[in-house]
């Protein structure tokens, strides 16, 4: 998390006119309500994209459509090329430009 952390400080600085926020994957579920006041509204849910092979969804969560007109996606040198094409998919569905930077990889 430290790479999207600094990169959402360094948004902030040069941007000062847009609102940044961090959020991360995770391979815990949790309970999606879309009520007003409850902390976990909209989820996306997708394959593995990190190079573990468990075969186990991974999930995104507070990604509801409208709601970022650009996402940037951060992947680590574990994510395999092609390897979060179905996370790329989803993000796409949910705002208006999806940016992907992958970090840790030597061309």
């Amino acid at each position: 998390m430290y790479v999207p952390h600094r990169l959402a400080e360094s948004l902030e600085r040069d941007l000062p006119e847009v609102t940044v926020t961090v959020s991360s994957t995770t391979r815990s579920p949790v309970v999606v309500m879309d009520l007003p006041g409850y902390a976990v509204r909209h989820g996306l849910t997708f394959a593995t994209h990190d190079g573990a092979d468990d075969g186990k969804p991974r999930f995104a969560y507070n990604l509801a459509s409208g709601r970022f007109d650009t996402i940037v996606l951060v992947l680590d040198a574990a994510t395999p090329a092609g390897g979060a094409d179905e996370l790329r998919a989803r993000l796409r569905e949910v705002c208006g430009r999806l940016v992907v930077a992958r970090v840790g990889v030597r061309s």
